[in-house]
């Protein structure tokens, strides 16, 4: 059976590891919020690096799926669901505009 990762184990951080765990779980609490969600994943980016280095994993200068191209899919993706949700209030605006017109 495989041992779980210390990396994945709260009693097993270092107080760096833990330190950003924390910071995560304070920004977690605050209201909802594109530029909050992008400091959690920066946080965990970070927290990742710090285990890398507890861990002694190599760093890896380009990996298949990169952070920063993850981030950037994020980002687009976020975009695309901003525009949909504007398109949505638009639409839903002139069938308000259109329903007061017919009664």
């Amino acid at each position: 059976m495989e041992e779980t990762p210390r990396r994945v184990r709260l009693d097993l951080y270092v107080p760096a590891e833990k330190a950003i765990y924390d910071a995560m779980q304070e920004v977690e609490k605050m209201q909802g919020d594109i530029r909050l969600t992008h400091a959690v994943i920066h946080l965990d980016i970070a927290k990742n690096h710090v285990a890398d280095f507890v861990d002694n994993v190599p760093f890896k200068e380009k990996l298949k799926n990169s952070e920063e191209e993850l981030y950037n899919k994020i980002n687009d993706l976020q975009d695309k669901l901003i525009d949909s949700l504007k398109q949505i209030i638009a639409l839903k605006t002139q069938l308000i505009e259109i329903r007061k017109i017919v009664n």
